[in-house]
């Protein structure tokens, strides 16, 4: 999403992991030398445009939008740009899947926030299954966020936010339920009580 409120100076497009650890982009220079905003823009889906700042430096991650998928761990690995319904098309040939969002279009990075899925009733948060994390700091440094590594980065990147820049998160994935028709139906006041009598 845009929102001309937000209007960044310069759009640096990021393709790989060493695009973000090592830039040798002038656009990192000049946010360092004149002191401007960095953003991060993963999946887009925001309608506030939050990730886009104004006059400052925006560090768009969708091309990293690749997902592989290892059956045998139950895991799956996203790129930052990743939508949901890009994990879900990967995840979908092996039959386990990711608690992700109920939108397709939704950014993996933004929901792995706290978000919830259609999976979340019974293995709760997005941010729950969540694995592990390589993150780049803000001093450069290519590390991995997880239980047993870099605890505290761990638990900022599930709730903290502005800790650096995930260039791949690892999630757990858990067995995929039977597919539902899920719809709405619509009756005026009048039919109330005749639709639910025969539906009783």
């Amino acid at each position: 999403m845009t929102d001309p409120a937000h209007d960044p100076a310069a759009t640096l497009r990021e393709r790989a992991r060493g695009d973000v650890l090592e830039p040798g982009d002038a656009g990192y220079e000049d946010a360092r030398e004149y002191d401007l905003q960095l953003g991060v823009r993963s999946g887009g889906h925001h309608v506030s445009g939050c990730a886009l700042p104004d006059g400052g430096v925006l560090l768009d991650c969708r091309p990293m939008d690749a997902v592989r998928v290892d059956p045998g761990e139950r895991t799956a690995r996203v790129g930052p740009g990743a939508t949901w319904g890009d994990v879900d098309h990967e995840t979908e040939a092996f039959g386990p899947a990711v608690l992700g969002g109920q939108d397709p279009n939704i950014g993996v990075a933004g929901l792995t926030l706290g978000g919830v899925g259609w999976l979340s009733r019974k293995h709760g948060l997005t941010c729950d299954n969540l694995l592990a994390a390589d993150v780049v700091t803000a001093g450069g440094d290519l590390v991995r966020a997880s239980e047993e590594e870099n605890e505290d980065l761990f638990w900022a990147l599930r709730g903290g936010g502005n800790v650096g820049v995930v260039t791949s998160f690892q999630f757990r994935c858990m067995s995929s339920p039977r597919r539902y028709s899920a719809g709405r139906s619509s009756t005026p006041p009048t039919s109330s009580r005749r639709m639910c009598t025969a539906r009783a």
